[in-house]
């Protein structure tokens, strides 16, 4: 009973414009950064780097990345954010635009934040910190024009986020293991190094496959607005019943390929397709009217249960 009432009074818990806690963690990016987080926390384990990330890694991953988000949500200034975004997220865009000069400030602290505790794991990571964040708002600078942006083109806009997320997640992981190893700070060939090796490849493949479902499958909030301002994503081109049958299709295949990757440690892999079942039916069959933030909530929910069983059977 605990879990709910604590989720009910965040609901009560309100800000001044009215916005509930929950739904204003939501529109200043805090779930996706909970993403990344989780996908950092996904390479550690299934790469053989250990079953509990450390704080700095963790706080710096989830700092970077709720910045990025937040920053990409409320642009370098309020004319350039996306008609397409405020027409399918009225409510997020009505509060983010209300209150877009306090996200930006708190977007820049967070990564300059993030930058400050990425510090104590390698010296590059504040760079990385701010690099993260300029891949992010070059997804979407401003809105669509007589080019195509990123977003604008399916196969590229998936990959794009696929790869910086899963990237962004292994390069972290990895230089948190070195230096807790050897103590000094791992140069970029000790990274190379690390993501070349077979556990590295493999789970950086099935992160990369996962990310890529999830955000075709995130598509769908905003299928109506995308084809309307003719921003093709796999939502416009399957349809919202045929993408989600493939992404549940995928779903399944990314349970199997887990269990299968065998440069990967047995328990972790144990483990992982575990959670990763449970959270597929929670989100199969409850099926909420919003996916993106239960996406990415769902994949955090899986890397806190997974650190903790992973714990239970080291004991």
């Amino acid at each position: 009973m605990m879990p709910q009432r604590c989720s009910r009074y965040a609901a009560r818990v309100r800000t001044p414009s009215g916005t509930s806690a929950i739904e204003a963690i939501g529109h200043v990016g805090a779930w996706a950064g909970a993403y990344c987080t989780a996908a950092a926390v996904c390479f550690v384990q299934l790469a053989g780097l250990g079953d509990t990330p450390s704080a700095a890694l963790v706080l710096s991953v989830f700092l970077t990345a709720t910045g990025a988000y937040a920053l990409d949500r409320v642009k370098l200034r309020s004319e350039w954010i996306d008609p397409a975004d405020i027409e399918s997220q009225p409510a997020r865009y009505a509060f983010l635009k209300a209150h877009a000069r306090a996200v930006r400030l708190g977007a820049i602290l967070s990564i300059l934040a993030a930058g400050a505790l990425g510090w104590f794991i390698s010296v590059w990571a504040p760079a990385a910190c701010v690099l993260a964040a300029a891949g992010v708002v070059a997804y979407a600078p401003r809105p669509r024009a007589t080019r195509p942006r990123v977003k604008d083109v399916p196969w590229i806009k998936n990959v794009y986020v696929a790869a910086g997320i899963s990237v962004f997640a292994a390069l972290a992981g990895l230089a948190a293991r070195e230096q807790r190893d050897s103590g000094a700070d791992p140069s970029i060939t000790t990274l190379l190094a690390g993501l070349s090796r077979p556990g590295a490849i493999s789970t950086l493949v099935l992160l990369m496959a996962r990310v890529i479902v999830d955000a075709a499958l995130c598509d769908l909030d905003d299928e109506t607005s995308d084809a309307r301002f003719g921003t093709r994503t796999f939502a416009t081109l399957l349809g919202p019943r045929r993408l989600w049958l493939i992404a549940g299709l995928a779903r399944l295949g990314l349970i199997g390929m887990t269990l299968g990757a065998w440069a990967c440690p047995w328990r972790a892999r144990l483990v992982w397709a575990g959670v990763m079942a449970a959270g597929t039916l929670a989100v199969r069959v409850h099926r909420p009217r919003e996916l993106r933030d239960v996406v990415d909530a769902r994949f955090a929910a899986e890397a806190v249960a997974a650190t903790l069983a992973l714990r239970l059977l080291a004991a």
